[in-house]
């Protein structure tokens, strides 16, 4: 599991993000059954969203969404059918 709190988070996103010369990008994951679980969900888990939210703040970022039904997910989303 991750260890990191969201402060640690948003100061070493900053400091990364400083270091591109170019847009950000940032990947976002939810584990398949569990936090620790490294394999990919169907979704984002929308509490893991929310928190990428608060890290990049107002930084403008690519989101890489690393998801099975990623685009499922995101007609779903749009047509607010989920």
């Amino acid at each position: 599991m991750f260890h990191t709190t969201e402060e640690e988070m948003r100061t070493l996103f900053k400091q990364v993000a400083a270091t591109w010369n170019t847009l950000p990008k940032v990947h976002i994951s939810s584990g398949k059954t569990s936090k620790s679980d490294r394999s990919h969900a169907d979704y984002i888990d929308l509490e893991d969203f929310k928190l990428l939210m608060r890290v990049v703040q107002t930084h403008d970022v690519d989101i890489m969404i690393e998801a099975k039904a990623k685009r499922k997910g995101i007609i779903e989303s749009k047509s607010g059918n989920k």
